[in-house]
């Protein structure tokens, strides 16, 4: 379990965030005007002890040097510019109302409405110790 672990939560979306970033408030504005019945956790990384190796283990983890950076229900979809495209494409809308309905593989990552087996990972064969073969 990394840091990230802690403060993503799966049921949320998650802002990573610094008080001085004007996409910062941007975003967290656009969530709250827009989808303010929508849980949403923010992490002010400049303000928590933690708050630089958390940066760090960002970058690592996601490759976004910058903030904000966002989890949509534990996916990563980037900073302020791919939330507003997301916005207004009306995907984010779409994405939480039909969030109970997602699936989405452990394996490959892809999002089906549904639990299925149409991305084939399923029938995987796995080794001894659960790690695909």
């Amino acid at each position: 379990m990394t840091t990230l672990d802690y403060y993503i939560n799966l049921d949320q979306i998650c802002i990573f965030s610094k008080t001085t970033c004007g996409y910062c408030s941007r975003a967290k504005q656009l969530l709250a005007n827009d989808y303010y019945y929508t849980p949403l956790r923010v992490i002010e990384i400049d303000k928590i002890p933690e708050g630089m190796a958390i940066a760090r283990e960002l970058n690592n983890n996601t490759g976004q040097t910058t903030v904000p950076n966002i989890f949509i229900y534990g996916k990563h979809i980037g900073g302020y510019t791919e939330l507003k495209k997301i916005h207004d494409s009306g995907e984010l809308t779409r994405i939480i109302q039909n969030k109970n309905n997602i699936y989405s593989c452990d394996y490959c990552g892809k999002c089906y409405p549904q639990n299925g087996k149409k991305c084939g990972c399923f029938f995987r064969k796995f080794d001894d110790w659960g790690s695909p073969i």
